[in-house]
């Protein structure tokens, strides 16, 4: 072999040799990081502490939370499926609006809940049940004991299932859309807490009591904004602290309004 041969094969092991070693030391080093990201996965990122917030109601208490998603101090934080247990939450605790799982780097789960409010009572037979102000069946309760005060007596003879954590089943689906409307209308004029029922028999002949004294003539479920937000207006002012009466709002434009209490002239 010619010295340029020997040259250029001590060159080309040279070239293998390094190409060898770059990979080696290449290899080495995913493993190496392959194994920290797995040792940070399993030890750096477990569960240190859980924090529950919006827990205000007595409808259900921290321990029943934490033992229905089953997750608790010491399990890996990455691999909390968030997501399917916030629809779980939602779907088993009939009182949960919306619950958010957020994970808080490196330890801490934060459980974020926000609360449906019993807004109407539904009787049926010897059982009342309470609804929120979209139509969710949230509880039940002994009617004999009344409706607690800010929950609207529905009255209605086509509600044909109340199921808890379900919508209120209707015969058909018109009468629910009334009620919603109409309430949400109350709720957004600041008058739904007063309602002392809501009476959606007729749909064009709805009644209702405000604030136990005052008798509504609504008319139809139509326009149900405008004739709400003149209730609003026409009961806004002093002259009714101490009264009772009728009040007549079927025509939205102008409310004809009758005293029956103690400052009726």
């Amino acid at each position: 072999m010619t010295d340029g041969r020997k040259i250029e094969a001590i060159h080309s092991s040279a070239v293998r040799r390094s190409r060898n070693s770059r990979r080696f030391f290449t290899f080495a080093l995913i493993v190496l990081l392959i194994f920290f990201f797995v040792f940070m996965y399993l030890n750096f990122f477990k569960i240190r502490s859980i924090e529950i917030k919006g827990l205000d109601t007595d409808a259900y208490t921290e321990a029943e939370i934490l033992d229905f998603i089953g997750v608790g101090v010491g399990d890996n934080l990455l691999s909390l499926r968030a997501s399917r247990l916030e629809k779980e939450l939602e779907r088993e605790f009939a009182y949960v609006n919306r619950a958010e799982l957020k994970r808080r780097l490196p330890s801490t789960l934060v459980i974020e809940l926000e609360f449906h409010s019993a807004s109407m009572g539904v009787v049926l037979g010897d059982d009342v049940f309470f609804v929120s102000s979209g139509g969710k069946v949230l509880s039940s309760g002994d009617a004999e004991s009344g409706m607690p005060e800010g929950v609207c007596k529905i009255k209605t003879p086509f509600i044909k299932e109340c199921i808890q954590g379900e919508h209120l089943l209707f015969e058909t689906e018109e009468p629910f859309s009334i009620l919603v409307d109409v309430y949400s209308q109350f709720e957004t004029f600041g008058l739904s807490e007063k309602l002392t029922y809501l009476d959606i028999t007729d749909k064009f002949n709805i009644k209702a009591k405000v604030d136990d004294r005052f008798e509504i003539v609504f008319g139809s479920w139509e326009d149900s904004e405008a004739k709400v937000k003149l209730l609003s207006e026409v009961m806004s002012g002093d002259i009714w602290t101490d009264s009772s009466g009728i009040v007549d709002i079927s025509d939205a434009r102008e409310a004809a309004v009758r005293f029956t209490g103690s400052v009726a002239n």
